[in-house]
């Protein structure tokens, strides 16, 4: 199980469930196919599974990952892993570090277990339950109308490390090393005693790529 942290909310912007979205509005950006080929258009990332969104007019659509190379927003670079879409916070040779943004919308969900119980489990049952926007409400006015008028959704942060041969691992220290060989462990462990590795931090986290590289 991979281990996230809560993403603090900002002031400007906070998702809820009727706008559960990483941006405040469709952005301007440019999806690139395997294909070769491109589209321009508005894009979003909805929160609950990391899916990309788009507009055709006032319809909202979910594109299909499997057909999608990555992903471009203003500077910022997208790409999809494990079907869903993650942003490339740095990459050097043929490793990156990724970074996964969704919504704890089970947070909403598990509190008020019965007799005092944790309801974790019936909060996963009952996702279904709450009215998220962008899934069942694909129109973008109706969404608009709506967009301040759900409950805020909390966000959850996780870091993960593309090898070059595109396998992902959680980027932390214990499963960076259970991935390397007994030469790699060493070699490894000797790199983190001169490397203060924040590994919450995505800017200190980015050092780790020199080990590969």
């Amino acid at each position: 199980m991979v281990m996230g942290y809560l993403l603090p909310i900002t002031a400007q912007y906070a998702p809820n469930t009727k706008w559960p979205y990483l941006f405040d509005n469709f952005q301007e950006g440019t999806i690139y196919m395997v294909n070769n080929q491109k589209t321009e258009g508005k894009v979003n990332i909805h929160l609950l599974g990391s899916a990309l969104h788009y507009l055709n007019n006032e319809q909202v659509l979910q594109a299909d990952l499997k057909d999608v190379s990555h992903v471009e927003i203003g500077s910022r670079t997208f790409i999809p892993d494990d079907n869903k879409i993650m942003e490339v916070i740095a990459k050097k040779g043929s490793y990156s570090i990724l970074k996964l943004i969704t919504g704890d919308f089970e947070s909403l969900l598990s509190s008020g277990g019965a007799y005092g119980s944790s309801s974790n489990t019936s909060a996963t049952r009952d996702l279904s339950s709450l009215d998220i926007g962008g899934l069942n409400n694909p129109n973008h006015g109706l969404m608009l109308q709506e967009k301040t008028d759900g409950r805020e959704v909390p966000l959850v942060i996780k870091f993960y490390l593309q090898t070059k041969d595109k396998q992902l691992l959680p980027a932390n220290r214990k499963d960076i090393e259970k991935s390397l060989n007994e030469e790699q462990k060493v070699k490894w462990k000797v790199f983190l005693k001169s490397h203060k590795v924040k590994w919450k931090d995505e800017q200190r986290l980015a050092v780790i790529l020199n080990f590969f590289n």
